[in-house]
């Protein structure tokens, strides 16, 4: 029997670790005789494998199958998870030596990844309760058909750049001149025109 408590120290390999192949065996196996203690309702990695880089990014089938041991946990399921997707199959502890089957599809990205998420029931030992799952089951990957998902870039619209418009300075300031010294700065002045002689 394998034990693992999720949280605190691992007792043994979360599963049978793989690389993924288009067509073949299953890609996760995790052993029947699997036991994984959690928080009550908590959640547990059972098992994770590498993705072919040929792989990564594609759309695949995904099986996965579970059988339960001789007790009962209701409520726990079983997540498989990539690159944000995922697929799960639901109370895999409902009866004695049940076993289920679950089909989706996942976009892959470098790994997959194998989560318990326990029920409401608890155990107690060692002064604290503690959700639990016996069980084991495996995940098998089906990529020979799909394609890379090719997600479409955004369109983003910019404004037209303004034309050039040389710099004139203003009336009033100061130029350097043709030596390269500063100009004095000179500002404009109104003048009134004297009125005309009229004897």
């Amino acid at each position: 029997m394998r034990r693992v408590l999720a949280g605190a120290v691992v007792a043994v390999p979360l599963g049978v670790l793989g690389v993924a192949h288009a067509q073949g065996p299953p890609l996760i196996t995790i052993p029947v005789d699997t036991v994984v203690y959690t928080t009550p309702g908590g959640s547990a990695k059972l098992g994770e494998a590498g993705v072919s880089q040929g792989d990564a990014g594609k759309s695949c089938k995904v099986e996965v199958d579970t059988a339960n041991q001789e007790s009962t946990h209701p409520g726990t399921n079983i997540e498989v998870r990539s690159n944000g997707s995922s697929v799960s199959v639901l109370d895999v502890e409902d009866g004695s030596f049940a076993t289920h089957q679950g089909f989706g599809q996942l976009v892959l990205g470098s790994r997959v990844e194998v989560w318990v998420h326990t029920g409401s029931d608890v155990i107690w030992f060692g002064g604290e309760a503690h959700g639990v799952f016996s069980g084991g089951g495996t995940v098998t990957i089906d990529c020979a058909s799909s394609q890379p998902v090719v997600v479409s870039p955004i369109e983003v619209r910019r404004p037209a750049p303004a034309p050039d418009v040389a710099a004139r300075p203003a009336q009033g300031s100061t130029e350097p001149s043709a030596l390269g010294n500063p100009a004095t700065a000179v500002s404009a002045r109104a003048v009134t025109a004297a009125p005309p002689f009229t004897g």
